[in-house]
């Protein structure tokens, strides 16, 4: 699972992950008009995280510091 980007291979995975039905409930922060919920402290969001970081570091080497 990749992408051409960072932002390309996030989308690929997380329309394997969950469903648009699904997706359209959540929000980053949760914070807005509606009532949506807040995605970054799902455990799925730590999952993409550490997918995406654990590949980066495997391409760029261990030396390289994500903030």
């Amino acid at each position: 699972m990749g992408g051409a980007t960072i932002r390309n291979g996030v989308s690929n995975l997380m329309n394997r992950l969950m469903p648009n039905a699904v997706m359209r409930h959540f929000n980053m922060t949760g914070s807005g008009s509606g009532s949506k919920e807040a995605f970054k402290i799902t455990v799925v969001c730590g999952l993409v995280k550490g997918e995406y970081i654990y590949n980066i570091k495997k391409t760029f080497g261990n030396g390289l510091t994500i903030v």
